[in-house]
């Protein structure tokens, strides 16, 4: 039987509150993936890979998944308001609100959870595994740290602040009125745009009828593009971006979709905090912010560079204070074991 360490840190979570940082982290920054409730449902995994870091208010379930954590932003790659369900490979610490379930499943990182641990089969974590319950590890699951049982769950991630940006940034990009309008050519859309903020507004049907979308615009152009309609769909397309522009600023907000279906290929940020996403297969590359999310689509790593145009949540709502206090939690932990 693995021995159980239970430790109360006090006298370091007290200096980690006194830290004064006054940083603060853009949510569309920090997230490749985000829901504002559930990824997968417990009848139906989430199958793919996310290679930046991943958060949902909800629950989590994933199954046959890979988070890669490629993007060096902190140590984690998955944050979970509720519970989670995972197999596959992380590539760095992961938290959980609730409780968690483990099957066939690699850490490389810390393990934390507001709840209780336990696992089905064989896995393995590189570091320590917390829970504010209890931990049930069975002799197959290797724990390269140690176990910590009814520890205080601290999370890094306010879900509820979080939830309530995405939110109301989409309102507000809904709000601005269009700064020009979007040419279409037999399903070719173009957009010539200005130094600045560039709204533009169009309909989920044109949208979906569209095969490539071509923005020309300099470096300094932000691109904002309202869709209107309550169910969308974006198939594979071409995004072309010329004249210095890059997909990290453009941002493609589906202000009034409640159920949104993508397929194929698309290299653009979306933002679709009200809809049911259903990703059935292919590639996004950059941001996407769902509402809530269902299928097996692949996200590459790509952020939206809002360009200070919107307020990012205030630390120590998501990281700086409690990451620096997880650090010297961390330190303090290998000094008593």
């Amino acid at each position: 039987m693995r021995k159980k360490q239970i430790t109360i840190m006090l006298t370091i979570l007290t200096l980690a509150a006194t830290q004064s940082f006054a940083s603060t982290v853009n949510p569309f920054s920090y997230f490749n993936v985000y829901s504002l409730n559930d990824i997968g449902s417990s009848t139906s995994a989430y199958h793919s890979d996310f290679q930046g870091i991943a958060g949902a208010a909800g629950s989590v379930y994933f199954s046959s998944f890979s988070l890669n954590g490629m993007d060096n932003q902190s140590s984690y790659t998955l944050h979970v308001g509720a519970n989670a369900t995972l197999t596959g490979s992380y590539a760095g610490d992961i938290e959980i609100g609730g409780n968690l379930s483990l099957a066939n499943v690699s850490v490389n990182g810390n393990i934390h959870s507001g709840g209780s641990i336990a696992n089905s089969s064989g896995g393995s974590t590189t570091g320590n595994v917390y829970a504010q319950t209890n931990i049930n590890l069975s002799q197959q699951f290797s724990v390269g740290g140690n176990i910590y049982e009814n520890f205080t769950y601290n999370p890094v991630v306010n879900h509820k602040f979080v939830s309530n940006y995405f939110s109301s940034t989409s309102a507000q990009i809904a709000g601005l009125s269009n700064t020009g309008s979007v040419s279409n050519e037999y399903g070719k859309l173009t957009l010539n745009t200005t130094s600045g903020i560039n709204v533009v507004t169009i309909s989920s049907q044109e949208l979906n009828s569209a095969w490539g979308f071509d923005i020309l615009g300099t470096q300094d152009s932000t691109v904002l593009i309202n869709v209107t309609g309550t169910n969308a769909s974006l198939n594979s397309t071409n995004w072309n971006y010329s004249g210095g522009i890059t997909s990290s600023n453009v941002l493609i907000n589906f202000t009034e979709a409640t159920s949104l279906n993508l397929s194929g290929s698309n290299n653009v940020n979306i933002l679709a905090a009200n809809a049911d996403v259903n990703f059935a297969t292919g590639i996004v590359t950059g941001n996407l912010i769902a509402g809530d999310l269902q299928g097996g689509g692949q996200v590459n790593l790509g952020h939206f560079d809002n360009g200070g145009i919107f307020d990012p949540v205030p630390e120590p709502t998501t990281l700086s204070i409690l990451a620096v206090g997880a650090m010297l939690i961390a330190r303090r932990r290998h000094s008593i074991v």
